[in-house]
C-alpha cells in the first residue's frame, strides 16, 4: 500500500513542535524571505537550522517555502546565499512557484528536491506532463479546485508525487492567479503579502442596482475545507501527501487538526483501507478549532456552489469556556511538551576501565567513555543506582526504553560523573543522527557577463501594436484599424469553429491579409476543457489562423501533445519575473514570445530585460480567475441561458471605497473572471516605454463597447505612432508601472 504523508503547516517554532508532537510526517515552513506568508512568525536562519535538526531527530521532513515570484536582483544576488545554509543543514525540499527559481536551484543544488507550489496553478495531467523532465522536481502540489475524478486521472498518468490540500482556508481565486490585493493595495499574493480582499464585504450590482442581501455581503469568501469524511477516497487513489493549510493559525489549531487526520490515516493503513468509519465527535472537534467561516468539502465533490461560500460576516464570538478548555488541553499536550524518542543503552562499569555507555537507536549506535569507577568506602552501588541517573534525560530528544547495567565488582561513581557520561552520550547520539543529513554546497557558478565585444547599431525603437478582444463588437472595430498588427481573439468570444468560420469568410480573409489572428485559450484548462477542445481542434486541424495565446501549463502541453506547430504566445500570468524564467520559456518549442508581468515597475522591467517581449499598455487587468461563481452563489446561474450577455450586463462588485469590479461569467468552462475597476493605461508614457524597448505593445479590450474601443485605438496611435500628447482617459490607473510591489 502506498505510504501517505501527512503534511502540516508551521508558522512558528511553537506550531512546528505542535505539528511534530501531534503526528505529522512532514512540515512546511517559511524563512525570513521569499515565502507566501510574509506575515507569519517566520524563522530566522538559526531557528530554521534548529528546526531542520529537530524534525530530523523525530523522523519528520521539513520543506521550506520559496513559493513567491522573485525579481531579477533577488534571484541573482540573494537566493543562493539564503538557501545555502539550510541546504547544508539538511533541508529536505523547497516549495517553489517561480520557473527562474526552479532553474537556479536545480543548477546550484542539484540534489535538492523541489516541490512545485500550488501557486504555479497546476490544474491538470498536462501540467504534470510538462514538468516531467524538469531537474530536481519530485512533487507537484495540485490546485485546490480539482475534483476527485481529476485527481484520480492525474494519479493514473504521472509518476510524480502528488500533494493535495485536505483542510483549511480556500482562496476564491485559483492560487497564483490573483492580483486583487496587489493592484488595489500594492500587497501582492505572488510576493507573500496578500491582504485578503476576498474576505471583505461587497455589494453585488446588476445594472447599478444592488441585488445581494445585507447578510450576504461576503460573496468572495469561501468556507474552509474539511475533507475528513472523504479522507478514505483520497487515500484510496494514492495521493502521496495530504496537506493542511494554516501557517497563520495558532499552534493549538495545528495540533488539533494533525491529531485527527493522523488518527484516521493510521486507521486506514492498519485496516488495509477497509472499514474506516469517521466518528461524529472528531468532525465536531475539527470544526471547533476554527469556526470563523464554516466548512465544506471544497471542490473535491462539486465544481462550485452557494453552499461552499460563507456569504455572511465571519463569526467573531468570544471563545466559550469549553472551547478554551479544549484549546488549553491541546496546548499542554502537544505544544508545552517535549517529544522524546525511545533508545536503548548498555552501561559497563568497573574499577579497572573507564565507564562505557553504548546507545542504540534503530541502526544508529554511539559509544562514549567516562570516569573509571572507584572502590567504595561504604556501600557498593547497585545497577538501580546507575539506571536512576541515566534515565534523567530531561528536555533532551531521548528517553530510555531498555537500559542494561553491567557491573564488574564493587564500584562507586559520583552522580556528577554519571550525569556527564549521559549528557555526552546523548549529545553524541543527536550529532550522529543529524550529521546524516549534512551536505556541502558547491560554489555558486559565476554568472557570465554579456558579450559586448561587437555592439550592434540599432534603429530607434518603433512601437508594434497587438490587440486582444473578448467580444465580437470589439473585434469588428479592431479589424478596421491599421494600428494592431496582430489580433488575439479570446475563447469566450468565439469557439474554435466560430473563429475558423470567420477566418474563412471574406471579412476574415481580408483581415488576415493585414493582421495575424491568434486564439486565446482559456485561463484554466482542466480535464473536461481539454477533452472538449481536443475534439474541436482535431476536426479543424487546418484552421487558418496564425497561432495561440496560452495562460497555463496545461494548454501549452496540450498543444504539444497535438503536434501543434503554430506559434505560441505566453500571456502575462505565466510569470517571467526574471531572466532565468524568460530563458526557460525561450527554450520551449513554438514559443514566439512572452508577455511581461504586470507587477514589475519600469525599473524592474529594465533589469529583467524586455527585448522581444510584449508589454500590456492598456486594459482592465484580470484581478481573479475563479472556479467559484458569483452568479451561482446568488442562485442566478447562467449556464444554459442563451440570451445575449455582454460586458454591460456583467455584475459589478462594489467595495467599501465604491470601486466597481466587473464579474464575467464564462459558462462554457464554468469559471468567473473579475476585472479591475479601472483600466491600466500607459498613454502619454511613450518615452518611458520606449526606453524598455519591448518587442510589442498590447491593447487588451475586455469591457469596452465599440465607441470606447475605437477611442483607445485612436489615442494610442496618436501618442505612440505620431508622438503626439493626447488627453488621458477619464478614469485609469498606471498599475504597477511606477510603484511596483514589495
Amino acid at each position: 500500500m502506498r505510504k501517505t504523508e501527512l503534511l502540516a503547516p508551521a508558522g512558528s517554532l511553537e506550531s512546528l513542535k505542535a505539528a511534530v508532537n501531534a503526528g505529522a510526517d512532514a512540515v512546511y515552513i517559511g524563512g525570513t524571505r521569499f515565502g507566501a506568508r510574509a506575515y507569519a512568525n517566520n524563522l530566522t536562519e538559526e531557528d530554521m537550522k534548529w528546526a531542520i535538526d529537530f524534525t530530523h531527530l523525530h523522523g519528520v521532513s521539513l520543506y521550506m517555502t520559496i513559493n513567491t515570484l522573485l525579481k531579477e536582483r533577488e534571484l541573482e544576488e540573494d537566493l543562493y546565499d539564503y538557501v545555502k545554509p539550510f541546504y547544508e543543514q539538511g533541508l529536505d525540499a523547497v516549495i517553489v512557484q517561480d520557473f527562474g527559481v526552479l532553474k537556479a536551484l536545480s543548477e546550484w543544488f542539484p540534489d535538492l528536491p523541489l516541490h512545485v507550489s500550488t501557486q504555479m496553478t497546476v490544474a491538470g495531467a498536462e501540467g504534470f506532463e510538462f514538468l516531467r523532465d524538469f531537474p530536481n522536481v519530485t512533487r507537484i502540489v495540485t490546485s485546490r479546485e480539482l475534483s476527485l475524478e481529476e485527481l484520480a486521472h492525474i494519479r493514473n498518468t504521472t509518476e510524480f508525487e502528488i500533494e493535495s490540500f485536505i483542510h483549511g482556508a480556500l482562496c476564491y481565486c485559483y492560487s497564483g492567479q490573483c492580483l486583487l490585493s496587489s493592484v488595489i493595495g500594492g500587497r501582492s499574493g505572488n510576493r507573500g503579502r496578500c491582504a485578503q480582499p476576498c474576505r471583505l464585504p461587497y455589494d453585488v450590482l446588476e445594472n447599478g442596482k444592488c441585488i445581494s442581501k445585507d447578510n450576504e455581503k461576503y460573496i468572495l469568501s469561501p468556507k474552509d475545507m474539511n475533507t475528513l469524511e472523504i479522507l478514505p477516497q483520497l487515500l484510496d487513489m494514492g495521493i502521496d501527501s495530504l496537506k493542511i493549510e494554516g501557517r497563520m493559525k495558532r499552534p493549538e489549531y495545528t495540533a488539533g487538526v494533525v491529531r485527527i487526520y493522523r488518527k484516521y490515516i493510521d486507521k486506514y493503513m492498519e485496516s488495509d483501507g477497509k472499514d474506516v468509519k469517521i466518528q461524529k465527535k472528531d468532525i465536531q472537534d475539527l470544526e471547533e478549532l476554527f469556526r470563523k467561516r464554516g466548512y465544506s468539502q471544497g471542490f473535491y465533490v462539486q465544481h462550485n456552489g452557494r453552499n461552499m461560500m460563507a456569504l455572511s460576516a465571519p463569526s467573531n464570538e468570544k471563545e466559550e469556556s469549553e472551547r478554551s478548555a479544549y484549546m488549553d488541553s491541546l496546548y499542554e499536550k502537544y505544544v508545552n511538551t517535549q517529544k522524546q524518542e525511545k533508545i536503548n543503552g548498555i552501561l559497563e562499569v568497573s574499577t579497572e576501565n573507564p565507564m562505557k555507555l553504548l546507545l542504540q537507536w534503530g541502526e544508529l549506535e554511539v559509544e562514549v567513555t567516562g570516569q573509571t569507577a572507584m572502590i567504595p568506602k561504604n556501600r557498593a552501588m547497585m545497577a538501580a543506582d546507575f539506571e536512576k541517573q541515566l534515565r534523567k534525560t530531561g528536555n533532551t530528544p531521548f528517553e530510555f526504553d531498555k537500559l542494561t547495567v553491567i557491573i564488574n565488582g564493587d564500584v562507586f561513581v559520583p552522580n556528577g560523573a554519571i550525569n556527564e557520561l549521559r549528557r555526552n552520550a546523548l549529545e553524541a547520539l543527536e550529532t550522529a543522527k543529524v550529521s546524516q543529513y549534512r551536505r556541502t554546497a558547491q560554489q555558486k557558478p559565476e554568472k557570465k557577463a554579456p558579450d559586448t565585444a561587437a555592439t550592434k547599431v540599432e534603429e530607434p525603437w518603433q512601437p508594434v501594436f497587438h490587440a486582444s478582444v473578448e467580444t465580437k463588437e470589439q473585434l469588428d472595430v479592431v479589424i478596421q484599424s491599421d494600428l494592431p498588427q496582430s489580433i488575439y481573439v479570446d475563447s469566450s468570444c468565439m469557439s474554435m469553429s466560430e473563429l475558423a468560420e470567420f477566418c474563412r469568410s471574406s471579412k476574415g480573409m481580408e483581415t488576415l491579409k493585414k493582421q495575424e489572428i491568434y486564439y486565446i485559450l482559456p485561463p484554466v484548462f482542466r480535464m473536461e476543457t481539454a477533452e472538449a477542445y481536443t475534439e474541436e481542434y482535431r476536426s479543424l486541424k487546418e484552421i487558418p489562423w496564425t497561432g495561440f495565446v496560452v495562460k497555463n501549463l496545461e494548454s501549452y502541453q496540450w498543444l504539444l501533445n497535438l503536434k501543434n506547430e503554430k506559434p505560441v504566445i505566453l500571456d502575462a500570468n505565466l510569470y517571467t519575473f526574471n531572466k532565468r524564467a524568460e530563458a526557460f520559456w525561450k527554450e520551449q518549442p513554438n514559443v514566439l514570445y512572452e508577455t511581461l508581468p504586470v507587477e514589475l515597475n519600469s525599473k524592474e522591467l529594465k533589469q529583467r530585460g524586455c527585448e522581444g517581449t510584449e508589454l500590456i499598455v492598456y486594459g482592465h487587468l484580470t484581478m481573479m480567475t475563479s472556479a467559484g461563481c458569483v452568479y451561482k452563489s446568488l442562485k442566478r446561474c447562467r449556464k444554459g441561458d442563451h440570451r445575449p450577455f455582454g460586458p454591460e450586463d456583467y455584475y459589478r462588485l462594489k467595495d467599501r471605497k465604491n470601486m466597481k469590479f466587473a464579474v464575467k461569467p464564462v459558462c462554457r468552462e464554468c469559471y468567473n473572471i473579475i476585472y479591475n475597476s479601472q483600466p491600466l493605461s500607459l498613454l502619454n508614457l511613450r518615452g518611458q516605454v520606449a526606453s524598455l524597448e519591448p518587442g510589442s505593445l498590447r491593447l487588451s479590450f475586455t469591457l469596452e463597447n465599440a465607441s470606447q474601443t475605437r477611442k483607445v485605438l485612436e489615442r494610442f496611435e496618436k501618442n505612440y505612432v505620431k508622438n503626439v500628447t493626447v488627453e488621458d482617459f477619464e478614469d485609469f490607473t498606471r498599475g504597477h508601472f511606477k510603484r511596483g510591489v514589495e
